[in-house]
């Protein structure tokens, strides 16, 4: 037990801030401050850095697939490849994850051949989606130009994520991407995101950096 004034403790982890603030009360006159387990709760880590209030889990998610290099199949060394059946589903299921979800395919595109048509698409199916929590499978390269033409969708937290090298590879980013996604899901308030490196962006705030291979804030 420490007596004094309460403190706040900050900490980081994947883009998310973290704060935690000890239970406290008052006793003859002097506050008493307890270590104790408390639940954590998270803010969209951006430049003004506002701080979200922690959102009980949905008790279902809605997951939409575009395509991209998470669901790739590469045929040879000539980088020939067709986008190939969304793997979410069964990632999702390997890591025993019993949150109820629905798949839904909308389109299997490289992100640079999605047009605004898709794009329109894709906002449609969110707002009128039942569901009020979406995470969204995108390719990487457009990301962020999708996650921007989902602004007029109100009333929906939405979660785009994807992976710089597909799902079927050995050696891939993306089933900690999902997980991540999938955390931050239950996490933020309202709104469209872009989960991606570890960190969580707002689309105007944040863009591919090709040479380094990652997604960085602006």
């Amino acid at each position: 037990m420490r007596v004094g004034t309460p403190p706040r403790r900050f900490g980081r982890f994947a883009g998310l801030k973290i704060f935690h603030v000890d239970p406290s009360e008052t006793t003859n006159g002097r506050t008493q401050t307890f270590e104790s387990e408390q639940p954590l709760r998270f803010g969209l880590y951006t430049k003004s850095a506002p701080q979200r209030a922690f959102q009980p889990f949905p008790m279902r998610i809605q997951i939409f697939t575009t395509g991209g290099t998470i669901d790739k199949v590469y045929f040879d060394a000539k980088s020939e490849f067709a986008v190939g059946d969304p793997l979410i589903a069964s990632i999702l299921q390997q890591a025993g994850v019993t949150v109820p979800f629905s798949v839904e395919t909308l389109m299997r595109k490289d992100s640079l051949d999605l047009t605004d048509a898709d794009r329109a698409l894709i906002a449609e199916r969110v707002q009128t989606c039942d569901c009020d929590h979406i995470l969204i499978t995108h390719g990487t390269d457009t990301m962020v130009d999708t996650a921007r033409a989902l602004g007029t969708v109100t009333g929906k937290t939405v979660v785009f994520v994807g992976s710089l090298t597909p799902a079927r590879f050995k050696a891939t980013d993306a089933e900690f991407n999902i997980g991540f996604a999938l955390g931050a899901l239950s996490a933020l308030t309202p709104g469209v995101y872009v989960a991606m490196s570890g960190r969580i962006f707002a689309p105007d705030q944040v863009r591919k950096n090709r040479e380094a291979n990652q997604f960085e804030m602006i």
